[in-house]
């Protein structure tokens, strides 16, 4: 499973900002949920279950919306500085319990227009996640990666959702007995680039709504190449994008840009997912400049390894 030590990396940034005075750690950030953003309703669970760092020039918001939630108080307390890492707001709790970096919804990580999403996790109610962040059935691709023993009504929801025909839905392989997939993470793709979601939370809605839960995620823009490379890889894209076996990125996209890029790559080959599947998701991740990660991947998966490489590539 993909672990980010969610709290421990809570604890290290935030005595960093007190160290450094908030001396921001990446070009990569995002801005505050405008006062007048009203917060998504993700409060009905289903019938059933469940720049250049100096100035502003290279900060990147790929859907054009804040993500912060919004303070209804009269007197708000300061804004923090951009982090990477937040809590899901917790129904019920005093409003100061769910002021940012707490109290983020879900929904405002997951907002249109999104190109291609892969959502992995253990436990995943569609008929309360869609109803939670609808955005997610405007997406020209889904993926859903999940450990349910018995997933019979992930594909009701699908076929009830109507989108069938631009949906997949893939369990790993569990080589060994009793072993379970945890991972939960987003992967979604936009135009100008690509968000990494790691988080804590079963997509079930007690587990989004009534428990405390980390979220890490970050912004990735594409890689820097001239604009003839650019329009090209773009309109192979565009070509390919219904199709299941797209063309391998161009060489200039195929630089691998960080360690974080490499520990992702070599996480979904691990998946177990269709070859065609396996590929266009290599090419997806390839598309996009890794090397602003301000966390380290760390990912664990089921079998036995053997040499020092194996060992050397997952967490235990």
């Amino acid at each position: 499973m993909i672990k980010c030590y969610i709290y421990q990396l809570i604890i290290v940034y935030w005595y960093r900002i007190k160290l450094q005075k908030a001396q921001p750690i990446s070009k990569i950030t995002m801005s505050s949920l405008s006062a007048d953003k009203k917060a998504p309703d993700d409060d009905q669970p289903s019938s059933k279950r469940h720049k250049t760092v100096d100035g502003q020039e290279d900060i990147i918001d790929l859907t054009g919306e804040d993500i912060l939630p919004t303070t209804h108080t009269s007197n708000p307390p300061p804004r923090p500085p951009p982090s990477p890492l937040y809590l899901l707001r917790v129904r019920g709790i005093p409003d100061w319990g769910n002021q940012p970096p707490l109290g983020l919804h879900l929904s405002y990580l997951l907002t249109p227009p999104m190109k291609w999403i892969m959502t992995s996790n253990y436990m995943i109610d569609l008929q309360w996640l869609f109803s939670a962040c609808p955005a997610m059935l405007s997406a020209q691709q889904l993926i859903f990666v999940h450990g349910e023993k018995h997933p019979a009504h992930l594909h009701q929801a699908i076929q009830a959702a109507g989108i069938s025909h631009k949906t997949i839905i893939h369990s790993p392989p569990l080589p060994i007995a009793f072993g379970t997939y945890h991972s939960k993470f987003f992967l979604v793709q936009y135009e100008r680039g690509l968000r990494v979601i790691i988080h804590s939370a079963n997509l079930i809605y007690p587990d989004c709504n009534n428990k405390t839960q980390g979220v890490w995620f970050q912004d990735f823009p594409l890689k820097s190449v001239d604009n003839t490379d650019k329009d090209a890889m773009q309109n192979k894209q565009q070509q390919h994008q219904a199709c299941s076996s797209p063309p391998p990125p161009s060489s200039s996209y195929n630089i691998s840009t960080s360690s974080f890029e490499r520990d992702l790559q070599q996480y979904v080959t691990s998946l177990g997912l269709p070859p065609p599947l396996t590929r266009q998701t290599h090419n997806i991740i390839a598309l996009h400049d890794f090397s602003s990660a301000r966390a380290h991947l760390v990912a664990s998966v089921p079998g036995y390894h053997k040499g020092s490489a194996a060992m050397n590539s997952w967490g235990h």
